[in-house]
């Protein structure tokens, strides 16, 4: 937004294949018209305004002889640098804070951007204060939900959770290599069966 200010999006598109890619032009396209041209930067209101304009692009309605019913999971987190803030908002995806090895999940709506609508959407918003070297995440359930291990079940969010809390501290980049070899060590001869998404960021 400005030199002090900045969004983030993490978003997974329903549907697999062309429908999916389609979905995933139509929401960044959608969400850079609302935020860099029309200048909302409210984070509700961002996923008020692509629900509402995903919904008339696609014709998407109750009945159902809607041609495209696919939409998207989306958590949004804007974050002000100079007032050490930030506010989280999502659309069924949850994003985990951690401070001093204390872990929070913020779960947000329960409903999907776009889809079959049924009646007036609500995002609610989470603003916090952050410290230096709070971390936040913000990720989608191709991580959660890969199969693997020596029962082929999925990973699951209370591992994901504690893995998290034991490679917060590290740096970045080690904290990507550890999540990287912790998942593929799980899928072990498997195939990877979603896209997989993790965003950490460290104030």
């Amino acid at each position: 937004i400005d030199r002090d200010n900045y969004i983030l999006a993490c978003a997974d598109c329903t549907g697999h294949g062309v429908p999916g890619a389609f979905m995933t032009v139509i929401g960044s396209n959608i969400l850079s018209q609302i935020v860099k041209e029309n200048k909302v930067t409210n984070p509700a209101e961002i996923l008020i305004q692509l629900d509402q304009r995903i919904n008339e692009t696609l014709k998407q309605d109750n009945s159902r002889f809607s041609e495209v019913q696919d939409g998207m999971d989306l958590a949004l987190i804007k974050v002000d640098k100079a007032n050490k803030s930030f506010v989280f908002t999502s659309a069924k995806r949850p994003a985990i804070f951690i401070r001093d090895q204390k872990m929070s999940e913020f779960k947000g709506s329960k409903l999907s951007i776009g889809g079959m609508r049924s009646g007036e959407k609500k995002f609610e918003e989470i603003t916090m204060d952050f410290q230096q070297d709070d971390v936040i995440y913000l990720f989608t359930d191709g991580y959660i939900d890969q199969f693997g291990g020596k029962e082929n079940k999925k990973f699951m969010i209370k591992r994901f959770r504690e893995l998290l809390l034991s490679i917060n501290k590290l740096g970045m980049p080690e904290q990507k290599r550890k999540l990287d070899e912790a998942i593929t060590a799980w899928i072990g001869n498997n195939e990877q069966t979603d896209d997989i998404q993790v965003i950490g960021i460290r104030f």
